[in-house]
């Protein structure tokens, strides 16, 4: 995820959804020299992220929310990681709310194995962005990008 954003070349505000201990948020923060903001529903993690974010000295912003909930704001870029055993049911929704949470012309960048429903869900992100394209591939794993 970390690779495909940088090779981007992206520029703007960054949301890590779903964000656990804040590996993905911490490192970009430090590799971009900006905050990023993470957000995760489980606290414990949030947590551990806050405490990561304190031991490496980043400009991160970590909250507990159930996906958008407790933000108020817009991002040029979401990453996302899905929690495919969770179901299409939990993760799906994000999807659409995450075009909801972007800026126009913004990204959401999705990380998925193929053998976990990459097919099925770039088929429903193309209901939803105007353009999905893969831009990352890694033993199994692609990284696609969703433009609003």
């Amino acid at each position: 995820m970390i690779e495909a954003y940088l090779k981007l070349n992206q520029q703007g505000s960054i949301l890590d959804l779903g964000c656990g201990y804040g590996n993905v948020a911490i490192i970009l923060s430090k590799i971009l020299n900006q905050q990023v903001t993470g957000v995760d529903i489980n606290s414990r993690a949030v947590s551990l992220a806050i405490e990561n974010n304190s031991i490496n000295s980043t400009a991160c912003n970590f909250l507990v929310s159930d996906g958008f909930q407790q933000l108020n704001q817009q991002f040029d870029t979401i990453l996302f990681n899905p929690p495919i055993h969770a179901g299409k049911d939990m993760y799906y929704p994000l999807f659409q709310k995450s075009y909801n949470q972007l800026n126009e012309g913004g990204q959401l960048l999705v990380v998925m194995r193929k053998s976990h429903g990459l097919k099925s869900a770039i088929s429903f992100c193309e209901s939803l962005f105007k353009t999905i394209e893969i831009v990352h591939k890694n033993k199994g794993y692609f990284v696609f990008k969703c433009s609003k």
